[in-house]
């Protein structure tokens, strides 16, 4: 019992040799009937990329009377698609539909993102219809690795598609589904949708993540749509999201682009205030700025603000 309980600890925290030792052990002591301590040292070795340990005892189980269930054949098809051998983890996938137990949802999600990961569209959307035709609907999951890997592609289109396709069939998108829509049509520079998108998010009252915001105010900025820039920030500090050196940066850079050069000013006071060390190069942009525009007393507000926070000489 000591070593049942030890076993699972170690392999699982980075010491899988030692829970291999002790599985051992435990099985020359007593007969293990049971797969799931087998199945975490599996996945152990599968954590530390050691796909052959993992498959000689996959592979062991049997003569040691103990017979694989779900969670060891899905650990190990995770173990083959993590190391690379993708062709591993559908041979044992085939094996595993012809002497059971039957694949789950989790087994085709595994599968599927290791197809997407190497570019296997088309068998990965074949095996969408595979587990369709066994009654396993997909799940937040399965849609997610689809959106994630054909926004990484830029097919942000069918990945949008995608996105009303989960909402029309009652999968709930997560704040991540969106949130990588919303950051691929930032890249394309499609910001109506991009914005459009962001105030869907806003009326379901998700928590975007702050590089997302900055995308966003970034491609708005470039657009020269600057109000709704600003809009996206007090939408960030509202939700108090994590307003960072790179959210103040873009925010400068795009108010100096558009010549707003006294609230480039505020916003720059406002970032030594919060101890986020801008860029010194649009310090030198805001100040110029301000000395084309004559406004010497905001210029001294600013390096006033430098010289206490002893960010300049």
């Amino acid at each position: 019992v000591v070593l049942d309980l030890l076993i699972v600890p170690l392999a699982v925290n980075g010491e899988v040799d030692e829970a291999y030792y002790l599985l051992q052990e435990l099985t020359t002591r007593a007969c293990v009937t049971k797969p799931n301590l087998f199945n975490f040292v599996i996945k152990g070795f599968a954590m530390e990329g050691r796909l052959e340990d993992a498959a000689n005892l996959f592979e062991d189980m049997p003569a040691k009377g103990v017979h694989p269930d779900i969670w060891s054949y899905n650990y190990f098809i995770e173990a083959a698609g993590k190391c690379g051998d993708l062709a591993k983890a559908l041979k044992v996938y085939k094996e595993m539909k012809k002497v059971g137990p039957t694949p789950n949802l989790v087994t085709y999600n595994i599968l599927i993102a290791g197809l997407c990961a190497t570019g296997q569209d088309d068998n990965a959307f074949g095996l969408v219809s595979t587990m369709q035709e066994k009654g396993i609907s997909p799940d937040v999951v399965t849609y997610n690795t689809f959106i994630k890997h054909l926004c990484r592609k830029q097919s942000i289109d069918k990945a949008s598609s995608l996105l009303h396709q989960m909402v029309d069939r009652g999968s709930e998108p997560t704040v991540s589904t969106f949130s990588m829509v919303l950051d691929a049509l930032c890249r394309a520079e499609r910001m109506k949708e991009a914005y459009s998108l962001f105030l869907v998010l806003q009326t379901r009252g998700f928590q975007v993540h702050h590089a997302v915001y900055s995308s966003l105010m970034a491609g708005l900025f470039h657009n020269g749509e600057t109000n709704k820039a600003l809009e996206v920030w007090d939408e960030m500090v509202k939700r108090k999201r994590n307003v960072d050196r790179i959210a103040y940066n873009v925010v400068i850079d795009g108010l100096c682009k558009a010549s707003r050069f006294r609230e480039a000013c505020m916003y720059f006071i406002t970032s030594i205030e919060a101890n986020e060390e801008c860029s010194m190069e649009l310090y030198n942009e805001v100040v110029n700025g301000l000395r084309k525009e004559g406004r010497i007393d905001d210029m001294i507000n600013l390096v006033n603000s430098l010289v206490k926070r002893k960010m300049c000489g």
